[in-house]
């Protein structure tokens, strides 16, 4: 059994290189940081879980995914974006996930305004866990 834990990073412009990537190695269970979602009428660069999903759906069939913040800018003046985007944790698994759960260990999903003070009150973290059933065994996984 193969797994991959990939920071995906919402900042940038990588959906292509990302996908290239998790297709060459083909892992039974992928775990993504930072995986940005927008409206789905929006095909921005930024709506990587659109992306995934196009992208993947049939290879990874199994899927779970969790919010952290949502917010309409990305930290900075030239990064703003006129909709609001939320970012998360994002499972997949060719397995069936069997549970799931998100446990916020710093601060709560909130909706982000004012990122002049985010070094200090930071956004909300999470452990996102699946059990998935394997043909041998269940297996837990948190990302």
């Amino acid at each position: 059994m193969k797994l991959i834990s990939v920071n995906i990073w919402v900042k940038l412009d990588n959906c292509s290189s990302v996908i290239a990537f998790l297709r060459s190695e083909n892992a039974d269970i992928i775990c993504l940081q930072e995986v940005s979602s927008t409206p789905s009428w929006n095909q921005s660069k930024y709506n990587k879980k659109q992306y995934i999903d196009q992208e993947l759906s049939l290879l990874y069939p199994f899927c779970y995914r969790w919010p952290l913040f949502s917010t309409s800018s990305l930290g900075t003046s030239a990064r703003d974006v006129w909709w609001v985007m939320e970012q998360g944790n994002y499972i997949l698994s060719k397995l069936p996930i069997l549970e799931w759960k998100n446990e916020f260990y710093h601060k709560e999903y909130s909706y982000i305004t004012d990122w002049s003070d985010w070094r200090s009150s930071n956004h909300g973290r999470a452990l996102t866990s699946a059990k998935i059933k394997t043909p041998h065994w269940d297996v837990f996984i948190a990302n």
